[in-house]
């Protein structure tokens, strides 16, 4: 199946003139860095992929100029790794760069949760209210991923802080890295999130912060406990398949 890299998907980058040029650049940069962006939090780019500027060039139909720009965006919010060396590549989630993640999102919770309680608009309700409700629709994998950044997103607009904001969407951002690699070893988070979407869009609208401070730390560390869980998972099945001799191996792998 063709991804949307090789569908045509991203408009074609035209050459101007001047200024107008490096607007356009900008603009095709910021395109192409949200694609990247989405692929890489969906999973449709794994981890450890290496990022060839020129194939990807060839994919958008643009110059690697526009390209740099994209990666050295998505380097800055952690989301792709540049190396002088050996060039441009998905970081590979470690247990203990997800520990770190959360535990910063967990002290921020008080902050977001004073900044954010009680400014939820009926627009942003319906929205998160709507996503939420996607979660159980779906069967799970890139879909799911999404409804539940989307539900998250429609909070975030909430905070008042617009520095707080964006921190804290940048670290819900990454974050995202780890709920979609831990997935296939979750297979209660699909109820167990949609329930707690539920009370914190309840104590979002009702604007009782220390409520809303209460499940949003609950939240985060539910989701930490299974990431945990399911990552140690992924790293010991790996583990146990490396043991295994080559042609074993592959007969598993196959």
């Amino acid at each position: 199946m063709r991804t949307r890299f090789e569908s045509g998907l991203v408009p074609r980058y035209q050459p101007s003139h001047g200024g107008e040029r490096q607007t356009l650049r900008r603009s095709m940069a910021q395109k192409i860095a949200a694609e990247i962006k989405d692929a890489v939090l969906t999973g449709e780019i794994p981890a450890g992929t290496k990022l060839n500027q020129l194939k990807l060039a060839e994919q958008f139909e643009v110059s690697t100029t526009p390209i740099r720009e994209a990666l050295r965006a998505l380097e800055a919010q952690g989301l792709v790794r540049i190396d002088s060396f050996t060039g441009a590549s998905v970081p590979i989630p470690t247990l203990d760069d997800m520990t770190s993640l959360y535990q910063i999102r967990l002290a921020l919770c008080p902050l977001v949760s004073q900044s954010a309680a009680g400014r939820l608009t009926s627009e942003q309700l319906n929205r998160a209210e709507e996503a939420n409700e996607r979660l159980v629709a779906v069967e799970g994998g890139s879909e799911w991923v999404e409804a539940n950044r989307d539900f998250h997103a429609a909070l975030e607009e909430s905070i008042g802080d617009s520095r707080l904001a964006a921190l804290w969407q940048e670290l819900s951002t990454v974050s995202t890295i780890y709920v979609s690699l831990s997935l296939p070893h979750r297979a209660e988070a699909q109820q167990g999130a949609h329930r707690e979407h539920a009370s914190l869009l309840e104590a979002y609208a009702s604007g009782d912060v220390a409520r809303v401070n209460l499940l949003l730390a609950e939240h985060l560390t539910n989701t930490f406990e299974g990431c945990k869980m399911a990552m140690k998972s992924r790293l010991r099945e790996d583990s146990e398949l490396a043991a295994l001799p080559s042609r074993t191996r592959n007969a598993e792998t196959e």
